[in-house]
């Protein structure tokens, strides 16, 4: 049985009064792991079957020698997606940190670099024009960007 001033915490958590003994701890929290589990590797599946829809539809705009296409309410078009990343052996390097805090990077600096921020800070650099060091990879990969149209007179793909 759990002590009742713990019981008022997790009525308060599940949103009701009822007495949770143990087992229905322990069912509800092994209930919401397997729900968890089955929802990432939904994910996974959804991001492999975006990937290889995308490329798909590369492939498709390039033979119809295309960049943009409208379909419905939507607005497709090729783009060039840009990420930066570290040089492996230069994750921890005095020189990375120094080179990170000298242009403006402060708040990216902590234990670690967080690699999405890492990236979006780069690209904005790039965009200025500073010439990033050599231990800083450019990736490039085409994408499709999606936009939402209002036009109700849309062309129709061939």
């Amino acid at each position: 049985m759990i002590p009742p001033e713990q019981q008022e915490e997790l009525n308060a958590l599940f949103g009701h009064k009822s007495e949770l003994d143990l087992a229905d701890c322990v069912t509800r929290f092994l209930t919401a792991r397997a729900r968890k589990e089955e929802m990432e590797a939904g994910l996974r599946q959804s991001r492999l079957d975006l990937e290889a829809a995308e490329k798909a539809l590369l492939v498709a705009l390039s033979a119809a020698e295309e960049t943009t296409v409208d379909f419905r309410s939507y607005r497709l078009s090729v783009a060039k997606s840009r990420h930066f990343a570290l040089v492996p052996e230069a994750l921890d390097s005095a020189f990375t940190i120094r080179w990170i805090m000298r242009n403006g990077g402060h708040d990216l600096v902590k234990r670690s670099v967080d690699p999405r921020q890492f990236s979006h800070f780069c690209r904005a650099l790039a965009e200025k024009g500073v010439v990033l060091p050599y231990i800083i990879r450019e990736f490039v990969r085409t994408v499709i960007q999606v936009h939402e149209r209002k036009d109700e007179n849309l062309k129709k793909p061939p």
